[in-house]
């Protein structure tokens, strides 16, 4: 059975009813801010996904599987550096059959540096090495980061929905206000920037190596704030 409410961080208290069953939705006006704790919810095909940071052996066997997909990317000892610096860097996406979360499967990943006002202009400057960040120009747990660089994000047939849940796993009014940039590694990847309506960056001019900002249209954003959420 599906549960028909958001928890509220480390509480009892109830936030919001929603609808009982899969298409529940929930007020904007209830989440806005609040920062999710494992935020889950259901995809289109009715199966139930959800983002958390990883222990230790999940963050090896999830760095596994972006490297797998995407080729060469940061060393492990340089990711885990940057992930003890700050936890928004790295989230596993986990499926299950519903809301109760038994015996879930990782299927995804999705990787940021958050950089500090320093890391945002070394990395407009052309000096922010991805491979080897800095960690000076890295946001510390305690600071709010000045923006996002997108390590990389693997979740097929997910990606959408696993980022609109790192979006409520670091609280919308934060997310919805960093610049996120990423870098074109793959003909696929730079097919599917221009296919994309999230580029803010000239997409004809694309090309491989090419550093693009992801710019969210009304509509992602819009249908981000209004989902139904199910806290772990």
């Amino acid at each position: 059975m599906i549960r028909d409410a958001i928890r509220s961080n480390g509480g009892d208290r109830w936030l919001a009813r929603e609808k009982s069953g899969k298409s529940g939705t929930c007020g904007r006006l209830s989440k806005s801010g609040k920062r999710f704790f494992e935020p889950g919810a259901y995809a289109s095909d009715g199966r139930f996904v959800f983002v958390r940071n990883p222990a230790t052996e999940e963050l090896i066997a999830s760095y596994g599987l972006l490297a797998h997909a995407l080729g060469p990317i940061a060393p492990l000892p340089v990711v885990i550096s940057v992930y003890d610096r700050n936890p928004l860097a790295w989230w596993v996406l986990w499926r299950a059959a519903d809301d109760v979360r038994i015996a879930p499967r990782l299927v995804g990943t999705v990787a940021y540096v958050p950089l500090n006002a320093e890391g945002l202009a070394a990395l407009r400057g052309g000096a922010f090495n991805a491979r080897d960040p800095n960690l000076e120009l890295v946001a510390a747990t305690d600071e709010n980061p000045a923006a996002l660089y997108l390590w990389g994000i693997v979740a097929r047939g997910l990606s959408d929905l696993a980022g609109k849940l790192v979006g409520h796993a670091v609280g919308l009014d934060l997310y919805e206000t960093l610049p996120v940039f990423g870098t074109i590694g793959t003909e696929e990847g730079l097919a599917a920037l221009r296919r994309s309506s999230k580029s803010a960056s000239d997409a004809a001019a694309l090309k491989i190596g090419s550093t693009f900002e992801i710019k969210l249209p009304p509509k992602h954003l819009a249908h981000q704030g209004e989902m139904a959420v199910w806290e772990g």
